[in-house]
């Protein structure tokens, strides 16, 4: 188990924003739907401005990423989509090819459904090499499955850097990159 902020290269880090798709996010909290896409679109950001890749996986015949998210990828310079047909993104083998073309070494993951398809393309990514990275407000479930979300959470704290509070990540994005340029 990680019990201290891990050391970040910012050429090593992607992000990874999984099945933020208008059919999945219609069965979660409206609250925690808001909380949830703020704080990706706060990452997002960041990943335009300090140029982290973004790899946004679909679930297939699932639609489209969700408007608000797509429309800020689009900002990113460096941003691949691709489809999956099961939970974990990684048995589509183009992903494992480009993040490690891409020389990642950390993935922040991002997006539904935290005990399922989060969290199996989470242990697919430590299979592949990749520390994780995650926290609760990066995280959505369906209302139905709400259940298994802190069990979720606790096997990111298990496997990964999980703090209490997303900034606990965008900040070590933040001072990494400045402390890389400067």
């Amino acid at each position: 188990m990680i019990t201290s902020k891990p050391k970040i290269d910012v050429s090593k880090l992607g992000v990874m924003i999984i099945d933020m798709q208008d059919k999945y996010l219609e069965l979660i909290d409206p609250r925690k739907k808001k909380e949830m896409i703020y704080a990706q679109l706060a990452l997002i950001e960041l990943c335009s401005f300090y140029d982290y890749p973004v790899i946004i996986l679909e679930y297939a015949l699932s639609g489209s990423t969700t408007e608000r998210i797509f429309e800020a990828v689009k900002r990113v310079p460096r941003r691949f989509y691709f489809e999956k047909s099961r939970n974990n993104g990684f048995t589509n083998p183009r992903v494992g090819d480009i993040v490690e073309e891409l020389g990642l070494k950390h993935l922040c993951l991002a997006g539904l459904n935290a005990p399922y398809c989060v969290r199996d393309t989470g242990a697919g990514a430590v299979l592949n090499g990749q520390r994780i990275m995650t926290a609760r407000q990066l995280l959505g479930v369906q209302v139905h499955r709400e259940y298994a979300f802190k069990p979720s959470l606790r096997w990111f704290k298990s496997n990964g850097f999980c703090p209490d509070h997303y900034s606990g990540i965008t900040n070590l994005m933040i001072q990494d990159a400045r402390s890389k340029s400067a």
